[in-house]
């Protein structure tokens, strides 16, 4: 049976502190023009953060159950999959 939940996301692991830094690292790096530096946003902790729900420790989604339901043996890494939105972003983007 191939119904039920599943996830499904690219490879890999990051914090939203190494999102955030990657996504500015590499938009300037394709032109962007982009007044915040990535060396000016700070990590901070769950704990440090004010939100209304409480948030687990680790919210990364395993995608093992979808992968051997569907013969997948492979997904691109999240980095990739950032830089192709970016790409694109910038190519529909007036100059």
């Amino acid at each position: 049976k191939k119904w039920g939940l599943y996830h499904l996301c690219s490879k890999g692991a990051t914090s939203w502190h190494g999102y955030a830094h990657f996504i500015i690292e590499n938009a300037r790096a394709i032109g962007f023009d982009l007044k915040v530096k990535s060396e000016n946003i700070a990590p901070i902790s769950t704990a440090e953060f004010p939100a209304a729900a409480a948030r687990p420790a680790n919210s990364c989604l395993n995608c093992g159950k979808f992968d051997a339901q569907f013969s997948l043996s492979s997904r691109p890494d999240w980095q990739q999959s950032v830089l192709e939105v970016l790409h694109q972003i910038k190519a529909k983007s007036p100059d």
